[in-house]
């Protein structure tokens, strides 16, 4: 799950995915699609910080390090989705990776209260593959860019604001019963002794 090597093995820094279809800026609110991803990428750095105020949604998951926000710190397994306006300030303690995307359009405050609840709070999930896998699969499209890709990353999107809300949202005792479930699903036929 680490993104900071590359393939030649120098640690890579950031690598950041901007969607073509978008004319100059991609800090911008679009209201005249659904859905739309600006940009996305992963940061992996030892010195770094950033402020502001951005147009459109911003999500950050940070998988190593500590990240000091204004008023708050993130630690590995937060994250927080800024919606647009929010202001922003962090910097970063130590070797420090996130994974990061913004999106826009006419559902997108719709889908993120309606999925993750809590906008501009940070919130515990713990590191997920499921999640992680999300943001890999969504670079993978902005890699692609088929006719196809557009519509595959909005469903990540998607899959990546419905989960995490799932995961924010799920206490250690329906964890608990959801992992009976499973392992009963898994052993039906199975004789009982």
């Amino acid at each position: 799950m680490d993104f900071s090597q590359s393939s030649g093995g120098e640690i890579m820094r950031y690598q950041s995915y901007f969607n073509p279809d978008i004319d100059g800026s991609t800090n911008k609110m679009i209201e005249s699609v659904p859905l739309k991803i600006n940009c996305t990428g992963v940061v992996s750095h030892t010195d770094f910080s950033n402020s502001g105020r951005r147009q459109d949604f911003y999500c950050i998951y940070l998988i190593k390090g500590k990240m000091h926000m204004e008023d708050f710190d993130l630690l590995p397994g937060d994250i927080i989705i800024y919606e647009p306006g929010h202001y922003y300030e962090y910097h970063n303690e130590g070797d420090t990776e996130y994974l990061w995307v913004h999106y826009t359009g006419f559902e997108a405050k719709t889908l993120t209260r309606t999925a993750v609840h809590h906008p501009n709070i940070k919130q515990h999930i713990g590191i997920r593959k499921e999640i992680i896998d999300c943001f890999k699969n969504l670079f993978r499209q902005f890699i692609l860019r088929d006719e196809f890709s557009q519509a595959i990353s909005l469903c990540l999107l998607r899959e990546l604001l419905y989960r995490t809300g799932r995961c924010a949202e799920r206490k250690e005792e329906n964890k608990i019963s959801f992992q009976t479930m499973e392992y009963i699903h898994g052993h039906f036929r199975e004789k009982i002794d």
